[in-house]
């Protein structure tokens, strides 16, 4: 039985984790690592001790038990791929509390208690979280025997987070029970990634504003390039999710605005999680450019559907991992969530990507798909932009797109002008370059292992393969897919705008996996869940069918006239490349095998 099989494998290169040792980290090592100087620390200013009246919610994540950590890989490529015996045996919300550890939940619960109080200490439904929401900073400074403090953000003195100034302190039989505690790590990154890079094309010269919006990507395009002829999601049950967080906002008179312009149904975001602040939008379009282009994107192609606009507050330390503990506390979440941003993955705490990784496979368990856009500024990262000093060393891959369980998607450009499909990249006037790359933490996983190491013998042969101290040859590699990227219109505070994006990217693909979420639910199917094995195997068996394919560009530059010496070539014969993945969807054919063929 695939779920109960214990896998036991020897990890060879330390510096990587295999997708399939996930192991559980100790809050030993976590908050050790997170004390040391943390990778922000830098950006911030120690404004003096908290005040300790103040609010200080704390989480205790209660570790899974360990064979269940080893096996969550295999279990999911088992219920991912087609012709296994466990083909789409997708577990429900409550089965998932069979592996959380019992005798962890039980010993950090009466940790809780002791010091919080029965009556203010709150369990989630599967026993895997235990929240304190009512603490304040001296209770936790007695319980974990620390200091918090304020810290400034020294680019935005209003970003204010608070940490412990040095490592707390936990008994031994707490720090074996938990992978994580949230409000006592490490600063939070400020940004992660870049917003769209956009202008107005808004005018009161009629003809002035038709000119400028040639070579723009329309719904319709998209619809009519990729082959999107019916819109509508078909099942009530088919939720999707935009993730937003560093302060963007979104405003419904701006979507009802873009549906007008575009003559569209008038589809709506049934829910609001998180902090939204519409009156921002017309201030400053900064404020709401991200966001709205998600909203708008995934609403166009995704048609009367039931979508969340889950907004993460910026103080907490890690936007990604709070998300994701979030969504895997709910009993039906939305069943694709699409996510625009990323940070570098080098700056990131290996604990934290372990611990998204981790739930992110849990979340595929439970059929739900994670769509993440691959980044803008080609191998470099967002730190080249401008600086052309980003380009030496190492290439900087992006977190979470780098995750072995999620759909990490690429940018082309081309058909917004009538041309070919080709990378999207700023040195071919593509405004951004599409990031993709090999991850630095993360091993290859089994699903991409074959298509990976061709993709790289080739690029050797051809003479146009980065030197390897560059990158990691034996890391995930990404995107998987890609979508137009270039020249997306986007209303925001009333004008309209063009930006572009891998941002954009993102919730196109969503739009569509929603769209055969909806299919395949209406049917009594359920729904896709995780994408990736099926698209490197059964649909690599017979690319041309299922993707447009992607031979031309690289992704050597950024989202500015930097352009680094090196870069990922596409692959003249069409196959998967480390700047657009398999190529863009051909969603006919994606239709047909993934609703109508596959049970």
């Amino acid at each position: 039985d695939v779920y109960k099989r214990q896998y036991q494998r020897r990890v060879r290169d330390q510096t990587l984790i295999d997708s399939s040792m996930l192991a559980a980290t100790l809050l030993l090592c976590f908050i050790a690592l997170s004390m040391a100087a943390g990778p922000y620390d830098a950006f911030y200013e120690d404004k003096g001790r908290a005040d300790p009246t103040a609010s200080h919610p704390i989480t205790f994540f209660v570790k899974d038990k360990q064979d269940f950590v080893d096996s969550c890989p295999q279990m999911l490529e088992a219920i991912s791929t087609p012709g296994s015996a466990q083909w789409n045996q997708q577990l429900s919300f409550g089965e998932m509390r069979q592996f959380v550890d019992e005798q962890s939940f039980e010993r950090v619960h009466r940790f809780a208690i002791k010091h919080f109080g029965e009556e203010r200490v709150v369990v989630s439904d599967n026993r895997d979280m235990v929240l304190v929401p009512t603490a304040t900073v001296a209770e936790v400074e007695a319980t974990f025997n620390c200091e918090l403090h304020e810290f400034a953000h020294t680019e935005d003195a209003s970003f204010v987070a608070r940490r412990p100034l040095r490592r707390p302190k936990l008994s031994h039989h707490i720090e074996r029970s938990v992978d994580a505690i949230s409000g006592i790590n490490h600063l939070p990154p400020h940004r992660a990634g870049q917003k769209p890079l956009f202008s107005t094309i808004s005018s009161d010269d009629e003809a002035a504003r038709k000119r400028q919006m040639t070579g723009t990507v329309s719904p319709q395009l998209l619809w009519r390039y990729y082959g999107v002829s019916n819109r509508t999601v078909a099942s009530a049950e088919a939720k999707n999710s935009i993730f937003a967080a560093l302060g963007q906002s979104f405003a419904p008179s701006d979507l009802a605005a873009w549906q007008q312009q575009f003559m569209l149904p008038a589809s709506r975001i049934a829910q609001v999680i998180g902090p939204n602040t519409p009156s921002s939008c017309a201030s400053n379009p900064n404020n709401c450019v991200e966001a709205s282009l998600d909203v708008q994107q995934i609403t166009s192609t995704a048609q009367l559907g039931d979508t969340t606009f889950h907004a993460i507050d910026q103080s907490v330390q890690d936007i990604f991992l709070a998300w994701i503990q979030a969504v895997q506390s709910e009993q039906s979440p939305p069943l694709v969530n699409s996510i625009s941003y990323g940070s570098i993955a080098t700056e990131d705490p290996k604990y934290d990507m372990q611990q998204f990784n981790h739930a992110a496979c849990k979340a595929g368990l439970r059929g739900i798909t994670i769509v993440v856009a691959s980044g803008d500024d080609g191998v470099a990262n967002f730190q080249a932009r401008g600086n052309p000093n980003g380009c030496n060393g190492p290439f900087q891959p992006s977190y979470p797109a780098t995750s072995p369980f999620v759909l990490a998607v690429g940018a082309t450009q081309g058909p917004e002008e009538q041309q070919a499909e080709v990378v999207c990249s700023s040195a071919t006037g593509g405004g951004i370059t599409s990031g993709g790359g090999f991850s630095d933490l993360f091993k290859t996983p089994a699903y991409q292992k074959r298509t990976v190491q061709a993709y790289l013998a080739a690029q050797q042969a051809a003479g146009t393969l980065p030197p390897t101290t560059k990158f990691n040859r034996y890391g995930r590699g990404y995107p998987d897919v890609a979508a137009m990227g270039h020249n997306y219109q986007i209303e925001v505070g009333g004008n309209l705008y063009e930006g572009s994006g891998t941002s954009a990217s993102a919730p196109v693909t969503a739009a569509m996996v929603s769209l055969i979420n909806g299919g395949r639910l209406a049917a009594g199917k359920k729904s896709i869940g995780f994408l990736n094995p099926i698209l490197y195997n059964t649909m690599a068996q017979n690319r041309t069918h299922f993707f447009h394919q992607i031979t031309s560009g690289n992704n050597k530059c950024t989202a500015s006239s930097v352009c680094c010496q090196n870069g990922f070539y596409a692959d003249p014969n069409g196959g998967w490349n480390a700047a657009t993945g398999n190529g863009s969807p051909k969603f006919p054919a994606w239709w047909q095998l993934l609703v109508e063929d596959l049970p």
